[in-house]
């Protein structure tokens, strides 16, 4: 589902962005602009997003690890 948004408005932004660069007019070159801007914030919430899921999967699996160290510390439990 999210790939086919993506795709979406990535197919809209080049062509509104093919067709800003066709005209010579200030309108144009203003549409340009704002699609390069609004490309910018895309890009940079995604990488955002991305670090944020990273940073907390990674928080998650290191909570777990030690967890199952503390459990599995031979010291503590010898095998029986």
């Amino acid at each position: 589902m999210s790939l086919a948004i993506f795709l979406t408005i990535a197919g809209v932004m080049i062509f509104a962005m093919t067709s800003a660069l066709q005209g010579n007019t200030l309108g144009d070159l203003l549409q340009l602009a704002m699609i390069g801007g609004i490309a910018l914030l895309m890009v940079v919430l995604c990488g955002g997003l991305m670090w944020g899921l990273d940073h907390f999967t990674m928080r998650r699996l290191m909570d777990e690890n030690r967890r199952l160290q503390e459990q599995n510390s031979p010291g503590e439990h010898p095998p029986c």
